[in-house]
């Protein structure tokens, strides 16, 4: 059989096979089967996403780590990072109102949406959600300034990267932890360091509000903390916001029942 012949034929049976079964494939398997080498199948799977993704703007065939997939039943959907974000957010937002017995259909709400995603972009999100914290649904009070600085500080979390902002006419540098949504307004909480991202000794975990911060931008430098340390802290930091806001809503309270009781 000549060579061009063989190529086509296996670039069907490649295609029919994740058809039928959408996989996960391992390469080296692939290889195997085919008799040729693991070159030759990264090579056909990139003509077959050429000539199928690209035209369509579909990820109808995924490659990463080793592996590829097939995803014509979901019709994968690319989105643009700042519509990502925003259906991320969007997601989250509903979370709150599904607490307790609601959560089992929250979590179908979640891998519903996601089954429409890029495997990379489903990552990402699962990611992200270990890091963003949100108290009650609600909207963002400044929505043109918070997509451009949330998505850095998104990045630079998930990336154990540092980030560089404005604040009260200074330049600051800040190891971001966490994200934490209330009050209609984000807030991120970390850690103060230096301008090459060395951690300030006996520094607290602080919180800014993101609203506040001008020219946010993610800094190339990595963190001094590992992640899995982070996410130790990354209670003391929520629970001193929890505080925060306790103690906010009781001394508004406390305030409203003394003038009540003054007028009578």
């Amino acid at each position: 059989m000549k060579k061009h012949v063989k190529y086509r034929e296996r670039l069907f049976a490649m295609l029919a096979e994740l058809l039928l079964d959408p996989g996960p494939y391992k390469i080296k398997e692939t290889a195997l089967r085919y008799g040729v080498s693991d070159k030759q199948v990264r090579n056909d799977i990139d003509y077959l996403r050429e000539k199928l993704n690209t035209p369509n703007q579909r990820e109808y065939i995924s490659r990463y780590h080793g592996k590829y997939e097939g995803n014509f039943s979901r019709g994968i959907v690319n989105l643009s990072p700042k519509v990502r974000l925003y259906l991320f957010l969007a997601l989250k937002q509903v979370e709150p109102l599904l607490l307790n017995e609601g959560q089992e259909a929250y979590k179908l709400l979640f891998q519903h949406a996601c089954s429409v995603l890029p495997k990379q972009d489903i990552e990402r999100m699962k990611s992200w959600s270990k890091f963003y914290r949100i108290k009650q649904f609600g909207y963002p009070k400044e929505r043109i300034h918070f997509y451009q600085a949330l998505n850095e500080v998104f990045d630079a979390i998930l990336y154990n990267q540092i980030i560089r902002f404005r604040y009260k006419k200074a330049i600051r540098y800040f190891d971001p932890y966490m994200v934490y949504y209330c009050k209609n307004n984000f807030y991120i909480i970390g850690k103060a360091t230096t301008p090459s991202g060395e951690e300030i000794k006996k520094q607290r975990i602080k919180h800014y509000r993101l609203d506040r911060l001008l020219e946010v931008k993610k800094v190339l430098i990595r963190s001094p903390i590992a992640n899995k340390v982070k996410a130790k802290e990354v209670k003391k930091g929520s629970n001193q916001l929890f505080f925060i806001n306790y103690l906010s809503f009781n001394c508004k309270f406390l305030m409203s029942f003394i003038c009540i009781m003054w007028l009578r």
